[in-house]
């Protein structure tokens, strides 16, 4: 099955990794892989002629959060027959919420307007939006609990679209909510992994949890499913105090952690071991409180809390990388006008020692494999004393030429 990369910004899909042709950001790679074509009775195709190129950015986005499979036909999406019910969802919820003007977009068999309005009152739409919060709220606490229940699995990917769909939430500030979000993407890839991952879903269901306690949510709202009797959404207050919540006389005298720079999902991964641990403790803003007889257990937990730091090094990493081939196409350009200058020569020399190496994630092996070929023939001109200069020059631009489908 064919990998993908996309565009977030201007909403579009393709079969190699590089930058967009329009904005020139890098362009995102999908744990999805393509649809593959099927029978046309399994399939269903929601004609996007008419949408703006960022709303058709954020649906594929959600699909691939969401892991819906999918695949485009020039204006045309494409999912499975089995999907079409989650993505009548996701869609109505984009043209509820989208960033267009008032231009129509045709999809299905009915018109939406992305900039128009759908007739919900905005009172209405944040009821609607924290019954489903409280309804993913229940759900991870019970997947936290048993990481196989197949129905808090379906409730996960069916609360999970609003809470893609939503910006922000009353009550929440922007850093927790985000947080909120990249969480729940975690747990949906631990819950559509082909392998059993039932360890790594019980933490990501327990931070998830621990995150949406601080959640406002309100017991009066209808649930997502349309069911006006509000007895039956989970009610937050109803559930035992963890251990984080039973403040003891034991934390009378406590040792304090001040922590402002670590993300809300680390603290509130944390705070999952610490229950895991029972060791008491409290946060008070940004500070943990922890009962001074167990600090060294406290602080052998604390090297198990880095996976959002890992995620940031290895984005850092990424960067780095795509700024040195950036810095070799250049190179290679000036020397292909001028083999015989001393310092563009250096300069080539010295990004290319930066690049070389294995294919950059998601690279396309054989395509990589020629350019580091490229790079090696020049490399090797250039160290041998008695560069040829047309040779260079010519190695220059066909290296200069190969690096521009990246940068």
């Amino acid at each position: 099955m064919a990998r993908i990369w996309y565009c977030p910004t201007d909403g579009y899909e393709v079969h190699s990794r590089g930058r967009c042709h329009a904005c020139r950001e890098k362009l995102v790679a999908s744990d999805l892989p393509e649809l593959e074509a099927g029978d046309e009775e399994d399939e269903v195709g929601y004609r996007l002629g008419g949408w703006h190129d960022r709303d058709r950015g954020r649906l594929i986005e959600f699909l691939n959060s969401l892991r819906i499979p999918h695949r485009f036909e020039e204006d045309e999406l494409v999912v499975t027959a089995e999907d079409e019910e989650r993505v009548d969802d996701l869609i109505a919820e984009l043209v509820a919420t989208a960033t267009a003007d008032d231009d129509e977009a045709e999809f299905d068999d009915g018109v939406s307007e992305p900039g128009g309005s759908d007739g919900h009152h905005p009172d209405a739409m944040d009821d609607d939006t924290a019954a489903t919060v409280a309804l993913l709220a229940d759900a991870a606490r019970r997947l936290r609990a048993d990481p196989t229940d197949m129905q808090a699995d379906a409730d996960v990917a069916e609360a999970s679209t609003a809470v893609f769909l939503s910006d922000g939430f009353a009550g929440v500030d922007s850093e927790t909510w985000a947080a909120v979000g990249r969480v729940t993407r975690r747990l949906l890839t631990a819950l559509g992994a082909d392998e059993a991952l039932e360890e790594e879903i019980r933490l990501q269901a327990g931070v998830l949890s621990k995150l949406l306690d601080s959640v406002p949510l309100s017991a009066h709202q209808a649930l997502p499913n349309g069911n006006e009797d509000v007895s039956d959404a989970p009610d937050v207050s109803e559930m035992p105090a963890s251990p984080s919540a039973q403040r003891s006389a034991r934390l009378a005298v406590g040792t304090v952690y001040e922590l402002p720079e670590w993300l809300p999902e680390q603290r509130a991964h944390l705070s999952v071991l610490l229950d895991d641990n029972h060791i008491v403790h409290e946060w008070e803003a940004d500070d943990l409180v922890v009962e001074s007889a167990r600090e060294n257990e406290t602080e052998a937990l604390f090297s198990l809390v880095g996976a959002a730091d890992d995620e940031e090094e290895d984005d850092e990493a990424d960067e780095l990388r795509y700024h040195a081939i950036e810095e070799l196409f250049n190179a290679s350009g000036r020397l292909a006008s001028d083999p015989e200058d001393p310092q563009r020569i250096a300069d080539l020399l010295e990004w290319a020692t930066e690049v070389d190496g294995p294919a950059p994630v998601g690279m396309n092996e054989v395509f990589w494999l020629r350019v580091v070929n490229r790079i090696h023939a020049l490399t090797g001109a250039l160290e041998s004393g008695e560069p040829d200069d047309d040779f260079v020059a010519n190695e220059a631009a066909t290296l200069h030429d190969l690096l521009r489908s990246i940068v």
